[in-house]
C-alpha cells in the first residue's frame, strides 16, 4: 500500500517536472515540490528509488535534447567557443533549473522525516537479514518465480522486448534503460548482476520492488504496443501476412489473455492460502478487555497479518510489533525471523526465537498467547505453559503462571518537542500544501468529452484508424495461404512463416508433454503425496495410493498414527531417490526432514510405486485397521481446584494471602560446560561483519527441586551466570528440561540452557565467575496428569483413559560419585493409545561434558537445601490434546 500509495503522486509529479526542466514553468516546480512532499510522507524509501528509476531519465534526457538544439547563428563545427555557445548554451539553462528542482526535493526531504533521520542515527537497526522469497534463484524455486516475476508480469513480460527495442530507437532510450535495470533487479538471484549492482544491498531490500516499478515503467510502451496493434504498422503487418481478419483475433486474444491472468492472481488463494483462515477478533477482544487480562502482554501464533488488526482493536499491549524494522528486543533482531506469530515459517532459527520469549515470559510480562495452530502446542505444554481453554472463535487461549504484571508507567524514550511536533505536523500538512499549490497554480482540470462516450464512436475509434475510409470489418479470411499464383520468392516466404510456426508449435507441445510427463513420474507422485499430508488433505493424498482399503479405512488409518509427527509437524525438505523402473514397479527411498516445535526429525522410508490404469501409484499394502471397539476404561484420578477472585491479584498487597508460596526443597546444583552445542544462531556471511557473538559452547546448571507443599504447585527455575565484580551476564529459566508442575513430594530434575543473545555476548567463557539459582513455586491444578509408566527398560505404558499424543522422557545422568551430572529430555514420535505400550530409546549421555568449578548462589521464598536430593533416573508425562 504505501508503494502504490507513492507511485500515484510521483507519476503525477513527472509532467509538471517535464514542464519546469524544458520550459521553465514556476506554477509547474511547485506542484512537482507538493506531490513529491506527499510522497516522501507515505514512503521515503519508495520515493529515492522513484528518482533514480523515473525522474532522472526523463531530467537526462531533457538535457540530452537540450544539448542536440543548435543556435541558428552558431555553426556547430567552426571552433569550440561556438561550439559552447551552440551546443552547452541551451543546456546550462535546463540544468539550472534542475539543480533547482534537486536542491528543493532534497530540502523537502530531509525536513519531512527530519525526525525519523535523528531516530534511526541515533538508534541504528541491528536487525540481521530476513530471507525474502524475491531475492531466491526463479529456476531453482518454481514457487517464488510464480509470486514474484510471472504474476507481477504476467502478458506484459511479452511486452518487454517490444518496449526495448522502441525505447532504445526512440530519444526516450534512457527510460528504456532504466526498464531494463528494473527489470533486471527483479530477478532477484536468478542471476549474479542484482548481486553485483545492489552489493549488501541485495541482502536487505526484498527485490520484487523493482519488477512492480518495471511493470509501471512499461507501461507507456505497453500503450504503443497496443496502438500499433490496433492501428498500426503492427497490425498492418498482421492483416498483410495472416489476413484481414486476424486483426480482430490476435487483439481478442491478448484481451482474453489479460483477463484470464487478472483473474488467476486474484483467485491464487482459492487454490493454496497465503493466510489463515480469517478469525473472529471480538472473543479475543472480550477476554483482554476483562478480569484485567490487559494488564499484561499478549502473543499470538498462526493469525498471519490478522494479528494487526487484533492489535488495532484493542487496548493490550503484544509482545512484537507488525513490523519487523522497529523492534528492538535482540531476541527478535538477532534472528532471521519476520513474526513470531509465523515462528514455524523461519525454520529452527525462528523456533529458538520464540523460545526465548515462551521459557522467559516474566521478562516481557507475556501472560496470554492465543494459538491459532496446533503446531506450537507441544512447545507451550512442556514449556510450562497450560491450556485455559477455547473461545467462541475456536482460537485457544494459553496462561503462564507466576507473570508479574506490566508496571504503571512503561517506560519510553523521550524526544526533543520539536521533533515531535515536525513529525506530528509536517507529514501530515503535505496534503493540505498540495491542494494550495494546485488551486493557487491554476490548474485546469479537464473535462471529459461525453460526445466520444457513445458505443458506435469507441468502437470505431478502438478498431479503426481516423484517416482510414469507411469498410466493413471482414468477418471470414480471404485466400489464407495464397500459395497458388504466387510468386516463387513470396512462396518460400510463407513457407518459411509457416515453418517458423510449426517449430513454436512444436516447441510447445514437446514442453507440455514433458511437463505432463514430469508431473506423472514416480517423483512428483512422492512429492504430492507427501503435500498433501504436510498440508492436512488427508482425504486428496488416498488419491496417489494403489491399495485395497478405502478411503473411510485409510482415513481411520491415518487416525490411529497421531504423534509428534503426524500431528504437530511441519515438512521441511523432501528427498527422494528412485531405481530403474522394471515390470511396472519402481522402488524409492524417501528421507523427509520434519520441523516441530521440539526440534527437527529426519524420517527415511522405502516405497514401491507400481504403474496403474491410472499412472504411477503408491503401493500402500496395509492391513485394514481393525473396527473401534466398545470398550469402557475407568481410572481413578487425584483432582485439584483453587478457588480465587475473578479479578487478578498478583500485585497487590492481598497476593500473600491468596497464592502462597509453594515449600520447596533445592538439591546440589552443578556447572556444566557442552563445548561442542550451538547457542545461537550464526549469522549468514553478509552479515558477519556486523554480528559478533559466540555461537557455540553451552553453559548449563542443572539440578533437582521438590515440592514440600500439600498443593500442587507450578515450578520456575531462574539461572543468572555473573562475572567477578558480580554483573549479570545472562539471565534465563529452565524450559523443557523441567516438570514444571509438581505434586506434592514430587522430585524434578532440572537443566537451565543459557541460550539465545545474552549468552552469545559472553565472548569468553572465562568471564563467568558465579552462578545464581532463583526457584520459586505457586498452587496450580494444571498439567497434573501422570497416565504414562515406565515398564522394564524402553517401555513406555499408558495407564490413562486418554490418548498421549506427545510423550516426554526426562532422564538423569548421574556420575561416578551420584552426584547429578546432566539432564537429557526425549520425545516419542508415535502417540500412545491407552492402555497400549510404545518402545522408546534412552538418549544416551554427550560426550565432552565439562564441569566449571563456580560457586552456586540460591534465593527463593519458602525454599531450604537438601544436599541429598536427587531426581529419579526417568520421570514422564506428556501432551494430550
Amino acid at each position: 500500500m504505501p508503494t502504490l500509495f507513492v507511485l500515484g503522486f510521483m507519476l503525477n509529479a513527472l509532467p509538471d517536472l517535464w514542464q519546469w526542466a524544458e520550459r521553465g514553468r514556476a506554477g509547474a516546480l511547485l506542484r512537482a515540490w507538493a506531490l513529491l512532499m506527499v510522497g516522501v510522507a507515505g514512503h521515503h524509501v519508495t520515493m529515492l528509488f522513484g528518482m533514480v528509476f523515473f525522474s532522472g531519465p526523463i531530467l537526462a534526457t531533457i538535457l540530452l535534447q537540450k544539448y542536440r538544439e543548435t543556435l541558428p547563428e552558431s555553426p556547430v563545427q567552426a571552433g569550440w567557443q561556438l561550439w559552447l555557445r551552440g551546443r552547452v548554451g541551451p543546456v546550462l539553462p535546463a540544468l539550472m533549473r534542475c539543480a533547482v528542482f534537486g536542491v528543493g526535493f532534497i530540502v523537502l526531504l530531509v525536513v519531512t522525516v527530519l525526525p525519523y533521520w535523528l531516530w534511526s542515527r541515533s538508534d541504528p537497526i541491528t536487525q540481521i537479514t530476513i530471507p525474502h522469497g524475491s531475492r531466491d534463484n526463479f529456476l531453482d524455486n518454481r514457487m517464488t518465480a510464480l509470486l514474484f516475476f510471472v504474476i507481477p508480469w504476467g502478458w506484459l513480460i511479452l511486452v518487454l522486448p517490444y518496449a526495448l527495442y522502441r525505447g532504445f530507437r526512440s530519444a526516450s532510450w534512457l527510460l528504456a534503460a532504466s526498464l531494463a535495470l528494473l527489470a533486471l533487479l527483479g530477478t532477484g538471484g536468478t542471476t549474479p548482476i542484482p548481486t553485483l549492482l545492489l552489493q549488501d544491498a541485495f541482502y536487505i531490500l526484498t527485490l520484487d520492488r523493482f519488477t512492480f516499478w518495471a511493470t509501471i515503467l512499461i507501461l507507456p510502451y505497453a500503450g504503443l504496443f497496443v496502438e500499433s496493434l490496433l492501428h498500426g504498422n503492427l497490425s498492418a503487418w498482421i492483416g498483410a501476412t495472416l489476413g484481414q481478419v486476424w486483426r480482430v483475433i490476435v487483439p481478442g486474444l491478448l484481451a482474453v489473455g489479460l483477463l484470464v491472468a487478472a483473474l488467476f492472481a486474484a483467485n491464487l488463494t482459492q487454490f493454496r492460502r497465503f493466510q489463515p483462515p480469517p478469525v473472529a477478533m471480538q472473543p479475543i477482544v472480550e477476554f483482554l478487555a476483562r478480569d484485567d487480562h490487559d494488564r499484561w502482554r499478549y502473543l499470538t501464533l498462526g493469525f498471519g497479518d490478522q494479528m494487526a488488526w487484533l492489535s488495532a482493536q484493542t487496548t493490550a499491549l503484544n509482545v512484537e510489533g507488525n513490523y519487523h524494522s522497529a523492534r528492538r528486543l535482540p531476541e527478535l533482531t538477532s534472528t532471521p525471523i519476520e513474526r513470531l506469530d509465523g515462528a514455524k515459517f523461519a525454520s529452527v532459527p525462528g523456533l529458538g526465537s520464540l523460545q526465548q520469549f515462551l521459557t522467559n515470559p516474566q521478562r516481557y510480562q507475556l501472560k496470554y498467547i492465543f494459538v491459532n495452530d496446533a503446531f506450537y502446542e507441544p512447545l507451550l505444554f512442556f514449556a510450562g505453559w497450560h491450556r485455559l481453554g477455547l473461545l467462541d472463535n475456536d482460537v485457544q487461549v494459553w496462561e503462564r503462571a507466576d507473570v508479574p504484571p506490566l508496571p504503571a508507567a512503561i517506560p519510553e524514550q523521550a524526544y526533543p518537542d520539536w521533533q515531535r511536533l515536525m513529525w506530528g505536523i509536517l507529514p501530515i500538512s503535505s496534503l493540505p500544501l498540495l491542494l494550495l499549490a494546485l488551486f493557487f497554480t491554476g490548474v485546469v482540470f479537464p473535462r471529459l468529452p461525453l460526445a466520444r462516450l457513445s458505443h458506435r464512436r469507441w468502437l470505431r475509434f478502438w478498431w479503426r484508424d481516423a484517416n482510414s475510409p469507411p469498410r466493413a470489418l471482414p468477418l471470414v479470411m480471404e485466400n489464407t495461404l495464397p500459395l497458388e499464383g504466387m510468386r516463387p520468392l513470396a512462396r518460400v516466404r510463407w513457407l518459411v512463416r509457416l515453418a517458423a510456426l510449426g517449430l513454436v508449435l512444436g516447441a510447445v507441445a514437446l514442453g507440455l508433454q514433458q511437463y505432463q510427463q514430469e508431473q506423472q513420474s514416480p517423483e512428483a507422485i512422492l512429492i504430492r503425496y507427501y503435500d498433501d499430508l504436510d498440508t492436512r488433505r488427508f482425504a486428496e493424498s488416498y488419491d496417489y495410493l494403489s491399495t485395497e482399503l478405502s478411503q473411510l479405512e485409510y482415513l481411520r488409518w491415518l487416525s490411529l498414527q497421531g504423534g509428534l509427527l503426524n500431528s504437530y509437524a511441519k515438512l521441511e525438505n523432501l528427498y527422494i531417490e528412485t531405481g530403474e523402473a522394471a515390470q511396472g514397479r519402481v522402488e524409492a527411498e524417501v528421507r523427509a526432514q520434519w520441523l516441530t516445535a521440539l526440534g527437527t526429525y529426519e524420517v527415511r522410508n522405502r516405497y514401491t510405486l507400481v504403474d496403474t490404469a491410472r499412472g504411477w501409484r503408491i503401493d500402500f499394502d496395509v492391513p485394514p485397521p481393525p473396527p473401534p471397539r466398545e470398550t469402557f476404561v475407568s481410572a481413578a484420578a487425584p483432582a485439584f481446584y483453587i478457588d480465587l477472585p475473578l479479578v487478578s491479584l498478583e500485585d497487590t498487597t492481598l497476593t500473600q494471602n491468596v497464592l502462597n508460596r509453594a515449600a520447596l526443597s533445592l538439591g546440589p546444583v552443578q556447572v556444566i560446560y557442552h563445548p561442542e552445542a550451538e547457542i545461537s544462531f550464526a549469522p549468514e556471511f553478509y552479515d558477519a561483519e556486523r554480528v559478533e557473538g559466540r555461537f557455540q559452547g553451552l553453559i548449563s546448571l542443572v539440578g533437582s527441586v521438590r515440592n514440600d507443599s500439600p498443593f500442587p504447585a507450578h515450578i520456575t527455575v531462574t539461572g543468572v551466570l555473573r562475572d567477578a565484580e558480580g554483573e549479570r551476564l545472562a539471565e534465563t529459566n529452565a524450559m523443557d528440561h523441567l516438570l514444571h508442575q509438581l505434586l506434592p513430594q514430587e522430585v524434578t530434575p532440572f537443566r537451565i540452557d543459557f541460550m539465545g543473545p545474552d549468552a552469545a555476548q559472553i565472548l569468553d567463557v572465562g568471564q563467568v565467575a558465579s552462578a545464581e539459582v532463583v526457584v520459586r513455586g505457586q498452587p496450580t491444578a494444571y498439567n497434573l496428569e501422570r497416565d504414562l509408566v515406565l515398564l522394564g527398560e524402553g517401555q513406555l505404558y499408558n495407564a490413562g483413559t486418554e490418548v498421549i499424543d506427545v510423550p516426554r522422557v526426562l532422564v538423569s545422568h548421574f556420575a561416578e560419585d551420584g552426584t547429578l551430572a546432566w539432564v537429557s529430555v526425549a520425545y516419542s514420535q508415535r502417540a500412545i493409545l491407552p492402555r497400549q505400550t510404545r518402545v522408546y530409546a534412552p538418549p544416551p549421555l554427550p560426550e565432552g561434558l565439562q564441569t566449571l568449578d563456580l560457586p552456586v548462589t540460591v534465593q527463593g521464598v519458602n525454599l531450604q537445601l537438601a544436599e541429598g536430593l536427587a531426581p529419579p533416573p526417568v520421570l514422564l508425562n506428556g501432551y494430550r490434546r
